[in-house]
C-alpha cells in the first residue's frame, strides 16, 4: 500500500496558495511584485547616493548610515500615522538624534572637508564648490529617499504578518529578486551605454563596489526577515543599527575613505538615536 506524500513543490506548500479558498490568490501573488516595487528604488537610490557621495569623498558607510537612520525615522512616523502606534518620549528623543546626525554628517561634515581641502593653500582665486554642494545634496537626498522606501517594506512585512500569516516572508523577498534583476539590468546597460568613454562619469571599480554593496544589502534583507521570525523586532532592529560601523571600517580599509571628525560624531549620534528607539521596543 502506497502512502501519498506531499512535495515541497505541491501547491499546498506554496506561500501563495490559500488553503481556505482552495486556490492561489491575487493578494498573495502580488506581494513579490510589491516588494520589488519597493526594493528597486532603494537599490537605484543607494547606488547613486554612494556614487555622488564618493565623488566628494564621503565615506560610503556614512551614506548607508543615513539610509538606516532615515528608515527608522519613517518607520516610526508611518506606523504612527497609519496604525496609530504609540510614539513615546524616548521615540521623540531618538528621532531628534537621527535628524541631528543627518545635519551633522551632511552640513558640518562638508564644512570640515572644505577646511581640509588642499586647494585652500593656493588662494589665488575663490574655489567654486557649487558642484560639490550639489553632489552632497543629491547623495543625502537619495539616501533619505531610500530610507522612505525601506519603511514601506516594513509596512508590507507588517501587513503580511497580520493578514497573510501563512506566507513565508523570506520566500517573498527571494521571489522579488528576479523582478528586481530584470529591472536593474537594462537600467545599468543604458547608464554605461550613454557614458562618454573619453570622460567617464564613473570608473568600473566604483560601479562594481557599489553594486556589491547593494547585493549584500539585499542578502541582509533576507536575514532581516529571518531574524524577525525568531527574535523580537526591537532587538533585531538594535543589532541591525550597527551595520554602519563595519561599513565605515571596510570603506576605510578598501577605499581609503577616511571620515572626518564631524562624520564620526554624526555616526555616533545616529547609532545612539537608533538604539534609544529600538531597545525600548523589546
Amino acid at each position: 500500500m502506497c502512502t501519498e506524500e506531499t512535495s515541497y513543490f505541491d501547491k499546498e506548500n506554496s506561500s501563495y496558495y490559500d488553503a481556505e479558498e482552495g486556490s492561489y490568490t491575487l493578494t498573495r501573488l502580488i506581494q513579490p511584485v510589491i516588494k520589488a516595487g519597493f526594493v528597486f528604488p532603494i537599490a537605484v537610490s543607494l547606488l547613486y547616493a554612494a556614487l555622488f557621495g564618493w565623488a566628494i569623498g564621503l565615506n560610503i558607510g556614512i551614506v548607508f548610515s543615513e539610509y538606516t537612520a532615515s528608515a527608522i525615522f519613517f518607520v516610526c512616523t508611518l506606523f504612527y500615522g497609519i496604525y496609530g502606534q504609540k510614539v513615546t518620549v524616548l521615540d521623540i528623543i531618538g528621532l531628534s538624534f537621527i535628524v541631528i546626525s543627518v545635519f551633522d554628517i551632511s552640513v558640518l561634515g562638508e564644512w570640515e572637508r572644505e577646511k581640509e581641502d588642499k586647494r585652500n593653500d593656493t588662494p589665488d582665486e575663490p574655489i567654486d564648490r557649487t558642484e560639490e554642494h550639489k553632489d552632497l545634496a543629491i547623495s543625502v537626498g537619495l539616501a533619505i529617499f531610500a530610507g522612505l522606501f525601506q519603511a514601506f517594506t516594513a509596512l508590507q512585512i507588517n501587513y503580511i504578518e497580520k493578514n497573510q500569516k501563512k506566507m513565508d516572508q523570506v520566500q517573498v523577498i527571494i521571489d522579488s529578486l528576479l523582478l528586481i534583476a530584470i529591472g536593474l539590468v537594462p537600467f545599468f546597460v543604458m547608464e554605461m551605454w550613454n557614458m562618454d568613454p573619453e570622460n567617464p562619469t564613473y570608473d568600473m571599480r566604483q560601479i562594481l563596489l557599489c553594486n556589491l554593496a547593494l547585493v549584500f544589502d539585499y542578502i541582509g534583507q533576507i536575514f532581516y526577515a529571518l531574524a524577525l521570525k525568531f527574535g523580537k523586532a526591537g532587538r533585531v532592529q538594535a543589532i541591525e543599527s550597527f551595520q554602519g560601523i563595519p561599513t565605515v571600517i571596510l570603506a576605510i580599509i578598501f577605499l581609503n575613505q577616511m571620515p572626518n571628525i564631524f562624520e564620526d560624531v554624526g555616526l555616533g549620534i545616529s547609532l545612539l538615536g537608533l538604539l534609544i528607539i529600538a531597545v525600548q521596543k523589546n
